[in-house]
Order: structure tokens, then sequence, then C-alpha cells
């Protein structure tokens, strides 16, 4: 997560907040793929008295969120929605005056169904020819 600085005075907060939404058919249950890293939120994140509504976010650091990893249901395909949340602190000044923003980012990444190799066993027979066995 990098912010956009001209003059050198914008931080980046330390946390990362990321929410994965799957999107797509066959989908019994949304909620069953695995993240590698962070802390499902929810409620509110604060900072600097700038609350921010985090409820189903996962909350990470910088370098967590750098290289997390999602892993989809087995068998699953369709869109998978992710959204990073982040503040950016103005020391010098801001439109509102709190010296915080919080930002957000969506992306969309599209996984495809690729079939299973099939797995064929043939067990050894020993005949003649032209009988089935």
């Amino acid at each position: 997560v990098n912010e956009i600085d001209i003059d050198g005075s914008e931080v980046v907060g330390d946390d990362v907040y990321v929410k994965v939404e799957l999107l797509g058919d066959p989908l019994d249950n949304p909620d069953s793929f695995s993240i590698s890293t962070g802390v499902l939120q929810t409620g509110l994140a604060s900072h600097r008295g700038v609350d921010y509504d985090v409820t189903g976010f996962y909350k990470m650091t910088q370098a967590e969120a750098a290289a997390f990893v999602i892993d989809p249901p087995i068998h699953w395909h369709g869109t998978m929605k992710i959204t990073v949340a982040s503040y950016t602190e103005e020391p010098e000044d801001d439109d509102d005056g709190d010296h915080v923003k919080w930002n957000l980012a969506t992306d969309d990444v599209i996984v495809t169904a690729i079939p299973d190799e099939p797995i064929i066993t043939v067990d050894d027979n020993v005949g003649t020819e032209d009988v089935f066995f």
C-alpha cells in the first residue's frame, strides 16, 4: 500500500485491512475460503479519532499485506472481489482538520475453472487372444 504524496508529508498507516468477497458458482458457502494472514475484524477501526467500519476485513501489517495468499474453496470459480483499506496521515493539513484520510481500493480477480485430470486405474490381466476378461 503506497500513498500518492506530492509534498512528502503524508504517511501511510501501519495497518492494512483486506476484505475478500467470492462471487460465482458453485458457491454453497461464500465464507469458505482461507487467507494466509490477518485477523477478521468486527466493528470500527480508529486512528486519531477517525473511525472506519472494518467489519468483514482482515487486519494485517503492511508486510503481511504485500505477501498474503487467498485459497478459495475447492472447485470454486468466479470473481474474487478484493478490497483494501488503509489510512493516510497528513500532518501539515487536510480538508477537515483531523489529519487522517481512510483510503479504499477494490480489484476483481477472475478465477477460471480448470477440470481435474482424470485418474484411470487398470488392473493387470492375463488371457488368451479374442477372449474378454
